[in-house]
């Protein structure tokens, strides 16, 4: 556990955030940057982590962005973080923590064994994603109104958007199969046509469903290739949302 850094800087505030755009790193991403550009002063932007380098490289640069990430991915070196927040699992690889250039806190997971948990630290639900734990961070701040951007669980041809880690790996690696080119990959048939996602995802999308099922403040910006099908089914309708 990362227990000095812990001590340092602490757990995540409640924040009065106002209106809040979620970035996750699916393609969505790419049709809404327009949008994200447009409205960032006037909106809270928090990014999953996979989502800073093409939003920062779009010259948007979120209010906050939240990590869980234990892998070697470079996802902050090289970036300008020194006016953003990070969000930081108590688990975050320390490597991540030193490239971090603002400012940190950190939260826990309900779920978390024992062990791993820290005191002090407000424990997140997870939903198998950092943009579902982004979402339930915004709507236990009470966010007036949420847009969703990114949240991509479900796939065609592409996982991630442009300019992130992930899709430059996926780009050197083009002709590997698209099946094989993440792993526990899963094919889900639906009445009009088939998309690929994989457990974490598919897991984050059931709870989403349940977690939005009764939430009237929450807005897809833009439909997501799943949503065609069926796929998101409490929000199916696709609607693009106007701030």
């Amino acid at each position: 556990m990362n227990r000095p850094w812990i001590e340092k800087w602490g757990s995540i505030p409640i924040l009065d955030l106002g209106d809040v755009i979620i970035a996750g790193s699916g393609p969505t991403l790419d049709k809404d940057m327009a949008f994200i550009k447009k409205h960032q002063k006037e909106m809270t932007i928090i990014s999953a982590d996979m989502a800073l380098k093409p939003l920062l490289k779009n010259n948007i640069k979120p209010h906050i962005v939240v990590s869980a990430e234990i892998n070697l991915l470079q996802l902050f070196t090289g970036l300008d973080t020194s006016e953003i927040n990070l969000m930081a699992h108590v688990c975050i690889a320390p490597h991540h923590l030193r490239a971090f250039k603002g400012r940190v806190a950190f939260y826990g997971m309900m779920g978390d064994l024992p062990e791993i948990q820290a005191p002090g630290v407000s424990l997140l639900c997870c939903g198998g994603n950092v943009g579902t734990i982004a979402l339930f961070f915004a709507v236990g701040c009470n966010a007036k109104r949420i847009f969703i951007t990114g949240l991509d669980f479900g796939f065609r041809y592409q996982y991630y958007c442009r300019d992130t880690k992930k899709n430059d790996d996926f780009i050197y690696n083009r002709f590997t199969p698209t099946e094989t080119s993440e792993m526990n990959i899963i094919r889900t048939k639906k009445d009009m046509g088939g998309y690929r996602t994989n457990t974490p995802f598919l897991m984050a999308e059931k709870w989403t469903a349940e977690f939005l099922k009764d939430k009237k403040n929450v807005y897809m910006l833009s439909k997501r290739e799943g949503d065609n099908n069926g796929y998101n089914s409490n929000r199916g309708e696709g609607l693009p949302c106007q701030a």
